[in-house]
């Protein structure tokens, strides 16, 4: 077992700690074997240095390596080919990714983000959005609620691949939050992967999501932000993309939208405006589908008028009724219609919006 592995199971690892080693140190190896005395030159505290010989006297390989396997989890170090070549390419890629799954990434993979506290709107662009995209870029988010565990469903909707990175370990008996273990289980049996930097184990802590982001960025070639308050976790997603020198997307919201309020800021320094999940496809030169050529099936008069009312705010059917009374009984079935073609969606609670 390569020594950046072992390394990663001790308890008071830390990227920086692990950089401490490297400058004084030619390699992990040669740390491990060093006496005592020599780790002063670290800038470890004293006390860190004495839990580290204390629990590397204590090490038994051959249990980690079986706690592994018993999780089906394997792990890339810096030199594997299976590395994700972008994250390898930040400043400060982990030394070591615990993986569960196929953590192989379609050509250019895509970093969907959001808030935890989700709108119908918000809900509903991270739908649509994942969906289309998902069968071209492999959808890269953090298993959190809210957007992020929307973003990985709609993926797995449009059967494409999706990466569900964690901010603690990923064995079944730590993955969190706890409310999507069930969508963390089925992100692997269509073919997608969890992946962290903490072993087996290791349940998540303040910090460890901040380190957790700079993943999600860093393995992405862009990072699309659908909704945030002014004070979010994927604004600082937003900005280790734009450490890692990757493209930022972000949808508008209205000008009053408290869950928005980040989105229109990002713009307004310069993100890219997501008017469309088509708009990113062409922005990477990413041939597709288009939705609206392949649903063009002639519409009737009624089908029009709803398709105008309709926008991607959502829509009460009793709001389509009052809009056409006559037409009362005709609405449903030809909202079942345009459901079929794909030009608007039923958000539930009998509530729609437009896909197209």
């Amino acid at each position: 077992m390569k020594k950046e592995v072992v390394f990663a199971h001790f308890s008071g690892y830390s990227h920086r700690r692990y950089l401490a080693l490297m400058r004084v140190f030619d390699s992990l190896d040669t740390a491990f074997a060093a006496p005592k005395a020599a780790f002063v030159q670290t800038g470890w505290k004293q006390s860190a240095i004495d839990d580290f010989f204390e629990w590397k006297s204590k090490l038994e390989i051959d249990t980690l390596q079986k706690t592994l396997d018993n999780s089906d989890i394997h792990t890339l170090t810096l030199d594997n080919p299976l590395y994700p070549p972008l994250l390898k390419s930040i400043f400060d890629p982990p030394p070591v990714l615990f993986v569960r799954g196929n953590i192989k990434l379609l050509a250019k993979p895509l970093a969907i983000v959001g808030s935890r506290k989700t709108t119908s709107y918000g809900r509903h662009i991270a739908t649509s959005f994942s969906e289309v995209i998902a069968p071209h870029m492999s959808i890269v988010s953090g298993l959190a609620l809210g957007i992020d565990g929307i973003a990985h469903r709609g993926a797995l909707q449009a059967q494409g691949h999706t990466v569900a990175v964690l901010a603690g370990g990923i064995d079944d008996a730590t993955v969190a939050p706890h409310a999507h273990r069930k969508l963390a289980m089925q992100i692997l049996d269509q073919g997608g992967a969890l992946l962290t930097e903490f072993p087996p184990g290791c349940s998540p802590k303040n910090y460890t999501f901040p380190l957790r982001n700079r993943i999600i960025a860093g393995m992405s070639i862009g990072t699309l932000v659908i909704e945030a308050a002014e004070k979010s976790g994927a604004l600082i997603t937003a900005n280790y993309a734009l450490e890692s020198g990757r493209d930022v997307f972000s949808i508008p919201h209205q000008l009053l939208s408290t869950t928005g309020m980040g989105c229109n800021n990002l713009i307004a320094e310069g993100a890219h405006v997501a008017v469309s999940p088509e708009s990113i496809l062409e922005y990477y030169n990413i041939k597709y589908t288009d939705r609206q050529k392949a649903t063009s099936e002639p519409q009737n008069a009624l089908e029009t008028q709803i398709l105008d009312l309709l926008s991607c705010e959502p829509l009460h059917v009793d709001q389509i009724f009052e809009k056409f009374p006559k037409e009362r009984q005709k609405i449903l079935p030809c909202l079942t219609v345009l459901e079929i073609k794909s030009k608007v969606k039923n958000l539930g609670n009998m509530t729609y919006a437009r896909l197209s």
